[in-house]
């Protein structure tokens, strides 16, 4: 086929015309957008102290091991800030007060602000922030939110250091430091209360070390202030950091100290997850360290210790003064419960099971083994119903079934199937576990394992308490830094308990004490009152007491409660708290002599806590107005110095060290990803579509719920290796152009060669 002159000059105008337009829009849109792409995560080894004086600014050929970032510069990186922190714990009795120092060290030749997300308790009372650079302190204050943030970001402006401590979860926290000079280390110290926990005969202390990422669905959005959301999770950049390459060395380096002094000689004190040396002191206090000296922030550390059985606990009070008002913390120990009834009341048993990507690893292969203990402890009068969540949600049985010999057998054989995949669609799960009509004979319990890896735990929280009826809900916490605020605040809402498993080998016996609890009646009825010898008894009656009322009880917990005393000095507190309550059928009581109570710092702040947990209930069951909610917290937390989701800490120095002319480069600090966490999973979990639906799965077919769809958002800041959709709908024109030019000239070649067929 022969083309003729005037068709091959079109063409080739076209073409060129084509070529011209696809080269000049991949310069103004991709080559020029490339210099203020989002940062992508390179190598990071576990640091030491950082060498200040081999720093190098500006790195253009082979990169020695460390966090890299893009430089405006083509081809070449420079060093991002790093990061590690010490912790030191001091235990006193049944209090915690610990220090937490964040040093952060600016190896470049850029001035830096950095900006890292952390894990703190979820109870923790965060009331002091110090920055150190060299021998100079700047103490931090407390404001609102909003105000606090307007202070940091003018200082920031400025030039000034400053340093700005909030809060986005009351597990989850992030610092900003501002004006960071070229080889400067800078420190931010952090402190806060806490209390230890008691729980089946075992004290224990959690420090978390990493923020898992966060599944956080809806459209992502970004509001005035540049503050990167969704429209389910609007300050879900709040808890999202980049996540570090798990093929390198692990960073965020932490050393670790705790001064146990329980008041009494402790026993079988160990580490559950990071070997430890223990020196005794003078006196039966512990000096603990960590055996191996820094440690990657990549897992929980959980310290725990028993007391000797004869020296077994019956109430602890602890009790601060503060100008005229005296303040309790106690936590009291009922009678042992009695034997497992001989013939409990029959129940429905729902299991929820979270097998999304973030339980891919060591995780799934703990829920196996711990699906498999549940179902072996069912009784034939039980009944049992497993339902599955990730992007989609399924269920064994169309409703519950009797545990039966062949209803387990289908069960087991379910459980082996799992795999972990998708997104962490928790939501739909729990909806579809409460909204089934209990049966009034039959005692329902829903037990929801999951790692709680999720970003939206307020909205599961309302759901959970405008569904739950008579049930009662528990949790147990999956894998080695599950969200303990989530897990806590969903058992509490459930009127259940939460039970944490980090460890494939401690299953079979912390679901045995779960057990235990399910299978023996509680304490309820619990009443606190406090007997006066004179007319101080109104000062009780004034108190204000959390919580409020005091939730029914499990067999080997212990009654915790925290209460604010007006217009009472200690010297003037006297007379004897009465607990009473009721186990099963029988009635018990205890009392405290006031001349028992132990004087200890820190009293106040729990109490502070435990008041603004309280709020939050409230609000989350909607017998209190958001604003209203709001108002209180903040009267609370700027009385009583503390971080919460309305207030936040902030310090700034008062001369200003960056020059006018230099700019200011911000960087996220990565963290690690939890250890046992396949990586890959989280990179496919990013890709999925939420689906609200129930597949059928098993011998019955599955409920159908309304199916929304929208993207996700991970917490991940990774390598932009996709083709971007720009650059697709770029290239996509550029092909149908060439197939149209082609096209043009086989009918334009058609059209001229009939033409000359016609001719005579």
């Amino acid at each position: 086929m022969k083309w003729h002159p005037p068709h091959r000059l079109m063409a080739f105008g076209i073409l060129l015309i084509t070529g011209l337009i696809g080269w000049g829009s991949y310069h103004l849109f991709f080559a020029r957008s490339a210099h203020h792409r989002t940062p992508s995560v390179a190598t990071v080894p576990a640091i030491a102290s950082p060498d200040k004086s081999s720093s190098h600014s500006l790195h253009t050929e082979a990169h020695d091991a460390g966090l890299y970032f893009v430089s405006e510069t083509p081809g070449a990186l420079y060093e991002a800030p790093v990061l590690k922190s010490e912790v030191r714990i001091e235990v006193h009795g049944l209090l915690v007060q610990t220090t937490v120092r964040q040093h952060f060290y600016n190896p470049s030749n850029q001035w830096v602000e950095g900006i890292y997300v952390f894990p703190l308790p979820e109870r923790s009372a965060v009331d002091r922030l110090r920055m150190q650079i060299g021998n100079r302190f700047i103490e931090g204050g407390i404001e609102e939110k909003e105000e606090a943030k307007r202070v940091y970001e003018q200082a920031k402006r400025e030039g000034k250091r400053a340093s700005l401590v909030s809060s986005a979860r009351d597990n989850v926290f992030s610092t900003r430091v501002a004006n960071v000079a070229p080889g400067e280390e800078v420190i931010i110290e952090i402190g806060y209360q806490d209390t230890v926990r008691y729980l089946d005969h075992r004290y224990s202390l959690r420090v978390p070390m990493v923020v898992a990422p966060r599944y956080v669905p809806g459209k992502p959005i970004i509001d005035r202030a540049g503050d990167i959301g969704t429209t389910d999770v609007p300050d879900a950049g709040d808890i999202l950091a980049p996540l570090a390459d798990p093929e390198r060395d692990p960073i965020n380096p932490v050393t670790l100290t705790v001064m146990l002094d329980p008041g009494f000689e402790p026993e079988q004190v160990a580490s559950l997850y990071h070997p430890i040396t223990i020196e005794t002191q003078t006196g039966g206090a512990r000096v603990i360290t960590l055996a191996d000296g820094p440690v990657a922030a990549n897992r929980d550390f959980v310290l725990e210790w028993r007391v000797p059985q004869r020296d077994e606990p019956t109430v602890s009070l602890f009790a601060e003064q503060k100008e005229t008002d005296t303040y309790l913390y106690g936590v009291l120990f009922p009678p042992e419960s009695p034997t497992a009834v001989s013939r409990p009341r029959p129940r429905d048993l729902i299991l929820v099971v979270d097998i999304s990507g973030s339980m891919a690893g060591t995780s799934i292969a703990q829920v196996k083994e711990a699906l498999r203990f549940i179902l072996s402890r069912l009784h034939p009068r039980d009944r049992f119903n497993l339902i599955t969540f990730e992007s989609t949600t399924a269920q064994l049985f169309h409703t519950v079934r009797p545990a039966t010999t062949d209803n387990l057998a289908t069960a087991l054989q379910f459980v082996q199937g799992l795999e972990a995949n998708g997104g962490t669609e928790i939501l739909p799960a729990i909806t579809l576990a409460l909204t089934e009509t209990p049966d009034r004979e039959r005692l329902r319990q829903v037990v929801v394992l999951t790692d709680g890896a999720i970003g939206y735990e307020a909205q599961v929280l309302e759901t959970i308490h405008r569904l739950l009826g008579t049930q009662r809900l528990f949790t147990i916490g999956i894998g080695s830094a599950p969200n303990s605020y989530f897990m806590r605040e969903a058992a509490e809402a459930g009127r259940g308990t939460f039970t944490y498993i980090g460890d494939i080998a401690e299953t079979k016996e912390r679901l045995l004490a779960l057990f235990s609890k399910l299978e023996h009646p509680m304490v309820t009825d619990v009443t606190l009152a406090w007997e006066w010898p004179d007319d101080r008894a109104s000062a009780w009656t004034k108190a204000e007491r959390y919580p409020c009322p005091i939730p029914d009880l499990y067999r080997d917990e212990p009654i915790t409660m925290t209460a604010k005393l007006p217009n009472l000095t200690l010297d003037r507190l006297d007379g004897r708290l009465i607990v009473t309550g009721s186990t099963g059928s029988k009635p018990w009581s205890r009392t405290v002599d006031a001349h028992a109570v132990k004087t200890e710092s820190g009293v106040a702040k729990v109490w502070a806590r435990r008041k603004i947990a309280q709020i939050m209930a409230e609000r989350l069951r909607g017998t209190l107005a958001p604003q209203e909610a709001r108002a209180r917290i903040v009267s609370v937390a700027l009385e009583h110095h503390l971080v919460t989701p309305f207030t936040s800490l902030v310090a700034v120095e008062r001369e200003r060290v960056r020059p006018p002319e230099t700019a200011l480069a911000t960087h996220r600090l990565a963290v690690n990803i939890p250890k046992g966490w396949a990586f890959q999973k989280i990179l496919e979990q990013e890709l999925r579509l939420p689906i609200w639906q129930v597949k059928k799965h098993g011998p019955a077919p599955g409920k159908v719920m309304p199916q929304v769809t929208g993207p996700i958002l991970v917490a991940l800041t990774l390598p932009q290796t996709a083709t971007s959709a720009r650059l697709q709908l770029l290239i996509g024109w550029m092909l149908f152009m060439v197939w149209w030019t082609v096209h043009y000239l086989y009918r334009a070649q058609v059209s001229s060669t009939a033409r000359q067929g016609e001719r005579p």
